[in-house]
């Protein structure tokens, strides 16, 4: 902190600007020293004597006018250069490595001191940085913690290396098995989703239903916490040839620790199957308060006394041996948001976010700044930690995890980058985290976009860290737009500096995240809506308007060509490789844009230069499920579609002015044959939205989510509670074979 005294008072010293007396550099200093002095004893029990130079928010507020002009001073004559942050990052600059001594198992919090001296240094500059962005821009930043570029000489490199080969990929479902499979960004890399078949059982994850009533200060307990009755649950079901019978059902919502002091709301998103495993994905929120009760007149659950929450992602395992009655095994948890998870390799992957908040730091314990994973109290190791010194507001870890699911009582090995991420790409042996953050420049109130996508090894037992690339003002705008092919990364990315200046490219990235090369502009003042890679060959989307599907040859890393396009009214949402063509799900139009049907289209790209569409189905007042878990390959030829349909009824009484919609849910069975779509077999269901479908030999099951209603007649209020159902039909005629209200 001595040091930064001094840098300020150096360069003001040195301006030639004139200044107040109230502004000399000696008063400047002098002043913020008072300021920290007066706020910066070290907390009671902390064992130290040692003063911590914190400034708190408040002190820098004070001297809002006073350092803000001051800085806007130096500024002018360029003599603040850490505020002006267009610098381009130094890939090519080593990340050092921390120095502290080996141990075994969780760290000594030494080895996290390092770490923990970026942060807190960071946040005390950051204060002052954030004050004169705050009197310029007009609005308070919510960072907490700020890494600058100075902040390099504390990275962490992980010194893994010759990494052994990943496992053989031995409990998830391949190849012809008579029953539908998950489709899958990434062939050979399992998704979580809500429901899942392995040939023989049905398994299902029913979310919890919404309540009709209030329900309390977080509205989730009501009668819930009594009978259970729209609790999310986890299903097991024999499909019993169409007509699907409950095997068993598990409670997954609230668990108690101390039913008058601290209860924990379980949310799970997703699961997978593996083996004799059911793993389960998604988040618990522990709430601690005086206890519950129930009031009577209102008839809902509510907390009392002082209410504290504190939200953890958590994954879940269970032993499906016993059919009737599925075991927990074990309890993963990581500090944070889980982002998303996949398998890979015979590995769970599972990348978490997480910052430290000052509410939850100790200034002179290093170890509660790091991220914990795989337990609560399991540190990251600090020589996995890398800090992303480029990244401005990188207040955040963004953790990944690998547990080995041939022991799944293994401690999960995790690699952390100080850096924001919200997505991922997942192939093989690397995943991509990416994600973005703002730049600012002061006087010109200028914002740039910065994309940052982060590369990470996972071929070994411990995710390494490679590199990342930045782009300015580009965004990823679909699951697909990631891909990595012989050890290249190609992104189709989305730019746009404003409403005029907006274009897509495809860009090529090195193994060591360098840029090979990048394609020509392509749809120009349009958005990508769709993506798809075929080998060399990438299919993209674009829409404002109308719809090109762009054919863009990738052969050539280094030099990424557009061979052709053709434009449709409407757009394609999703695009699916079937029968040696390519199928398109979205929405009809007209020249001036969509008009609210559904379209399938049949694209014929096997001449690159003249890709063209041969056939199309359209349905009026319908909406495809344009998300890829929805679609469900079948065979070499054929696949299955979920869509939503509404029924416009004209008003029968003078109290229903305007027409009403009776909304209904339900699949399509097509195949391609001779260049054309052709609908073999359909079904719907009345107010139901679609959620997923899949098939064991000849049945389609169709699960289904069925709105509740109410409705007052006269004094007395009825209620139809909402319904998740279970259909089974027949593959080649639609007919309903049985249903299961889960």
């Amino acid at each position: 902190m001595k040091s930064d005294f001094e840098y300020v008072k150096k360069k003001l010293e040195e301006a030639p600007a004139a200044l107040p007396a109230s502004l000399q550099p000696d008063e400047v200093v002098r002043r913020l020293r008072e300021e920290t002095a007066e706020n910066s004893e070290a907390p009671e029990g902390t064992g130290t004597n040692e003063p911590e130079t914190k400034p708190k928010k408040g002190v820098i507020r004070r001297l809002l006018p006073l350092v803000a002009v001051a800085a806007a001073v130096a500024l002018l004559v360029g003599l603040l250069p850490r505020v002006t942050r267009n610098k381009p990052a130094d890939t090519d600059r080593a990340a050092p490595t921390l120095t502290g001594g080996e141990t075994e198992g969780k760290a000594a919090p030494a080895d996290y001191s390092a770490v923990a001296r970026v942060l807190k240094r960071n946040k005390t500059r950051s204060d002052v940085i954030n004050a004169i962005d705050d009197f310029f821009s007009g609005w308070e930043s919510d960072s907490y913690l700020l890494v600058d570029e100075k902040a390099a000489d504390s990275a962490v490199a992980n010194a893994e290396s010759d990494t052994p080969a990943a496992p053989a990929i031995t409990g998830a479902a391949g190849g012809e098995k008579g029953y539908s499979e998950l489709n899958t960004v990434e062939k050979d890399v399992d998704e979580a989703d809500v429901i899942r078949t392995d040939g023989s059982y049905i398994y299902v994850l029913k979310d919890a239903a919404p309540s009709p009533y209030y329900c309390g200060f977080y509205g989730a307990w009501d009668m819930a916490a009594e009978t259970g009755t729209r609790a999310q649950t986890f299903s097991i079901v024999d499909p019993n040839g169409g007509s699907p019978a409950l095997l068993s059902s598990l409670r997954l919502t609230l668990t108690e620790e101390n039913a008058t002091e601290i209860l924990r709301e379980r949310g799970y998103d997703g699961f997978y199957l593996w083996g004799d495993y059911a793993i389960l994905t998604g988040s618990e929120t522990a709430f601690t308060s005086g206890g519950m009760r129930y009031d009577e007149e209102g008839q809902y659950w509510d907390f009392y006394g002082d209410v504290k929450t504190e939200r953890t992602a958590l994954i879940s395992i269970y032993d499906l041996t016993d059919k009737s009655a599925p075991a927990l095994v074990r309890d993963l948890y990581f500090d944070g948001e889980l982002l998303e998870t996949r398998i890979t390799g015979g590995r769970l992957l599972a990348v978490s976010q997480w910052a430290p908040y000052p509410e939850t730091v100790v200034y002179d314990d290093a170890t509660t700044f790091i991220p914990c994973a795989g337990d609560r109290d399991e540190l990251v190791p600090a020589e996995n930690i890398t800090v992303d010194s480029s990244a401005e507001d990188a207040g955040a870890f963004v953790t990944v995890s690998l547990l080995d699911l041939s022991d799944v009582s293994a401690v999960p090995q995790s690699a952390s980058v100080l850096g924001r991420a919200w997505k991922l790409y997942c192939a093989k042996n690397a995943v991509y985290v990416y994600g973005g953050h703002s730049r600012y420049r002061m006087f010109s109130a200028d914002w740039t976009e910065i994309l940052d996508v982060h590369k990470l090894d996972i071929s070994g037992s411990t995710p390494l860290y490679v590199g990342k690339a930045s782009f300015e003002n580009a965004s990823v705008l679909t699951d697909y737009a990631l891909n990595e092919y012989n050890g290249y990364l190609r992104l189709a990315l989305h730019f746009q500096k404003d409403w005029t200046d907006r274009k897509n490219v495809a860009v090529v990235l090195n193994p060591d995240m360098t840029e090979c090369g990048r394609s020509e502009p392509f749809g120009e003042d349009e958005d990508i809506r769709s993506v798809r890679y075929d080998g060399d060959m990438l299919y993209v989307v674009t829409f404002r308007n109308t719809d090109p599907l762009f054919a863009v040859d990738l052969s050539d890393p280094a030099q990424p060509v557009i061979r052709g396009e053709v434009k449709l009214p409407g757009y394609s949402a999703y695009l699916h490789p079937v029968a040696g063509y390519m199928v398109g799900v979205g929405y009809g139009g007209t020249e001036t844009g969509v008009d609210g049907s559904a379209k399938l289209s049949l694209f014929d790209v096997s001449d690159p230069e003249n890709p063209k569409e041969l056939d199309s189905v359209v349905r009026p007042d319908t909406w495809f499920m344009t998300e890829h878990k929805a679609f469900v390959p079948v065979g070499e030829d054929g696949f299955l579609v979920l869509y939503n349909s509404y029924l416009y009824e004209a008003p029968e009484t003078e109290e229903l002015p305007e027409e009403t919609a009776k909304q209904h849910g339900g699949w399509s069975y097509v195949k391609v044959a001779d260049g054309k779509l052709v609908e073999v077999a359909s079904a719907e269901i009345d107010d139901a939205d679609p959620c997923r479908a899949l098939y064991i030999g000849d049945v389609v099951y169709f699960y289904v989510h069925v709105w509740g209603r109410g409705e007052w007649k006269g004094d007395e209020y009825t209620e139809t509670p909402d319904a998740f159902i279970l259909t089974g039909y027949d593959f080649a005629t639609g007919q309903a074979l049985g249903s299961l209200t889960l």
